[in-house]
């Protein structure tokens, strides 16, 4: 919304009623359960032809899909589904069973987990860095370190991700734990929430942009320096904090680093032991876990369709 109202020039609003429709389309096909990859793509493309048309960067559509893309535990019908196509790939190992328990597992995991295994590997060693070359080029000099050091672009970016980025995350965990009187704590220390905030401040692919659509000529080069700046030293600082937290002793040292709170041992729906029982053993099975034998018939390898030849299998 912010690049849309704020870094827009022009707006072309039949062009974005285009793109909003096809980001409503999105929705629509995701509450419907398509889970075909290719009529997102297709709406995708779409999409990002609308916005930038209409004038509004593009990038919003890659943000709206990514916030589409939900996360969430595999629920305990396509648990059964991937279970049963197994199962089956099991009794008749084929290359067609094969095929569909593989795709009832792939489709148990949320779109979130798919779409992560599927574009990390392209994401982190091809897109980050060509679009951190591609948009940080600068050309280093003693004149622009002096001018960006003094400039209040570059001190504003160097405090907010060095300063800020750590006091942020801190004060807002602790403030959560404050109004919720202790029921609310991190998972962890305070030493790595600490940590947790400095790292943040090493993001730059955000910044970057936000910076090019911003700033111009000589801004644009002091707000690169700001920011690679800003990487370099929050990269120390959370170095700092891990390595002063390794020099206390053990006892304070895992206080601080994983915290008094109680792990969450699981969120995942609770598991129904009679209907466990069943899933294993059939209908009429004993207590859940309990393994029931059966005598299954299996006929010997080169006598198919004796039945003299059938053996018997515990």
């Amino acid at each position: 919304m912010v690049i849309a109202v704020v870094y827009s020039d022009r707006i072309d609003l039949t062009a974005l009623g285009a793109g909003l429709a096809f980001l409503g389309l999105v929705v629509a096909a995701r509450r419907l359960g398509v889970r075909h990859g290719p009529v997102y793509l297709l709406l995708g493309v779409a999409a990002w032809i609308a916005f930038f048309e209409s004038g509004v960067d593009p990038v919003v559509v890659g943000l709206v899909m990514g916030l589409l893309a939900l996360a969430y535990p595999a629920t305990r019908r396509d648990l059964e589904r991937a279970f049963e196509s197994f199962r089956l790939f099991r009794e008749q190992p084929i290359p067609e069973l094969a095929r569909a328990a593989q795709q009832s597992v792939r489709l148990a995991l949320s779109p979130n987990d798919r779409l992560q295994q599927l574009f990390h590997p392209w994401t982190s060693y091809l897109i980050v860095p060509l679009f951190a070359l591609a948009n940080a080029g600068i050309t280093v000099n003693g004149s622009l370190l002096v001018r960006a050091y003094t400039s209040p672009v570059t001190l504003g970016i160097l405090l907010g991700y060095v300063v800020g980025k750590p006091a942020g995350t801190v004060a807002a965990a602790w403030l959560l734990v404050r109004i919720s009187r202790g029921t609310i704590r991190p998972p962890v220390g305070w030493a790595a929430v600490t940590g947790a905030g400095a790292i943040a401040g090493i993001g730059f692919t955000v910044s970057l942009l936000i910076a090019s659509l911003a700033f111009h000529g000589s801004l644009l080069a002091e707000a690169k320096v700001g920011v690679l700046s800003a990487a370099l030293c929050a990269s120390l600082l959370g170095w700092a904090v891990f390595r002063l937290t390794a020099l206390l002793p053990e006892p304070l040292r895992a206080r601080a680093l994983l915290g008094t709170a109680e792990a969450i041992i699981d969120l995942a729906v609770p598991v129904d032991p009679e209907r466990e029982s069943r899933a294993r053993c059939g209908p009429g099975a004993g207590h859940a876990g309990g393994i029931r034998r059966l005598r299954v018939p299996v006929l010997r390898p080169g006598r198919a369709g004796d039945p003299r030849a059938a053996g018997r299998r515990w």
